[in-house]
């Protein structure tokens, strides 16, 4: 099965956020600190969750499986998105440990996460809606002859 454009979407936006948490998303009095070492091991499981349930949807739509199999992942990882992207941006907000200041880091791994809920969203909408899946029901039998 082919890739549509919101599953392009969230495979990369899935592959992107880990990348970003490598960022510098904090200013320490020390230096810097990246969102694997800053961001807690909740807030960092609940982003890692969303990352593999991103990447198992792209790899479920890829290889051809039926929608009973590829669907629960998307609907999962889009109803998860929004809490983690909320728990991700109060902990930034809030500057975890010693931090002082916000780096450009932590805005563009929340952008990340913004594209991976958009990307599952889309992607969800795309293979719901499309028309394959509105069957007409085939014509009526005629009744059995009288006994």
């Amino acid at each position: 099965m082919r890739l549509r454009p919101a599953d392009w979407l969230l495979l990369i936006a899935a592959i992107a956020v880990p990348i970003t948490l490598g960022l510098d998303w904090f200013t320490t009095p020390g230096g810097h600190e990246s969102g694997w070492s800053s961001l807690g091991w909740v807030t960092l499981a609940l982003i890692l969750l969303t990352v593999v349930l991103g990447l198992a949807t792209v790899v479920l739509i890829a290889v051809g499986s039926r929608d009973a199999v590829n669907l629960p992942p998307g609907v999962f990882l889009a109803a998860l998105i929004p809490f983690a992207l909320l728990v991700t941006l109060v902990v930034t907000l809030l500057k975890p440990g010693a931090a002082t200041g916000i780096d450009s880091g932590a805005w563009i791994g929340l952008i990340a996460l913004v594209a991976l809920k958009a990307g599952a969203w889309l992607s969800i909408r795309e293979r719901v809606d499309q028309p394959a899946r509105y069957v007409e029901p085939p014509p009526a039998r005629p009744a059995p002859p009288a006994a």
